[in-house]
């Protein structure tokens, strides 16, 4: 009566991996500053080519601590992610985020819930409430990257 969904119970993950990864972002964050303000200067274009790389790697990084967990929980599951993450077309999301789209820019919070959601459920991601889900942990990511950003700004 009083249980949680499958649902809720995987953007409960997906976020608590999210802080628990954090630390990775912060790390390479820190470290391109440091980088940026020695000399030789740092071009803007690889300030930003660095900068979007620390994110690929913290999205990624979260990605991974939910599909390692798998491994350990349910090999079936595993090989369902595993199997999402060559196709995500058959996750119910859009053509556009394909492999190409996943390796340029990492797997947000929101896709890792529609490709763990599949491996879990076997079934798409086919819902206002689902699609809603996947935003709310996509935002849920950026605002603590964004406090990231804004620590170092305030420094």
């Amino acid at each position: 009566m009083f249980g949680f969904s499958k649902e809720e119970v995987l953007a409960k993950a997906i976020k608590n991996a999210c802080s628990n990864k954090l630390n990775t972002y912060e790390h390479e964050i820190q470290q391109i500053l440091r980088r940026y303000q020695m000399p030789p200067k740092m071009s803007e274009s690889e300030l930003s080519h660095l900068t979007l790389q620390a994110r690929r790697n913290y999205l990624n990084a979260v990605c991974d601590s939910i599909w390692s967990s798998f491994s350990v929980s349910n090999p079936n599951t595993h090989a369902r992610f595993k199997l999402a993450l060559m196709s995500p077309q058959m996750t119910g999301l859009p053509e556009e985020i394909n492999v190409d789209y996943l390796n340029t820019n990492g797997i947000s919070a929101g896709v890792v819930f529609a490709l763990a959601f599949f491996a879990l459920t076997n079934k798409q991601i086919n819902s206002p409430k689902l699609f809603r889900t996947m935003s709310i942990l996509s935002h849920y990511q950026n605002d603590l990257m964004e406090s990231v950003l804004t620590k170092f700004d305030k420094a």
